[in-house]
């Protein structure tokens, strides 16, 4: 599971372990930029999340993103 949201660092915490419980990840990514560039493809995107999550989401990444910065 990808989370774009800008929640705080504990409503997230919490959603990854749910997510873990139910035997799924959960990779935490918020967006920048505007509604325009999301549109044109030039987000930047701050990946959270341990190197292996993060290369396996990659995918994602490069369909929305303009830069990806891997955060840990």
């Amino acid at each position: 599971m990808v989370d774009c949201s800008t929640a705080n660092p504990e409503a997230t915490e919490r959603l990854a372990k749910t997510v873990e419980r139910q035997g799924a990840i959960l990779v935490d990514a918020p967006l920048a930029r505007t509604p325009r560039e999301a549109k044109d493809g030039r987000l930047n995107v701050m990946v959270g999340g341990d190197a292996s999550r993060v290369k396996l989401s990659s995918c994602v990444w490069r369909a929305v993103e303009r830069v990806a910065y891997p955060v840990d």
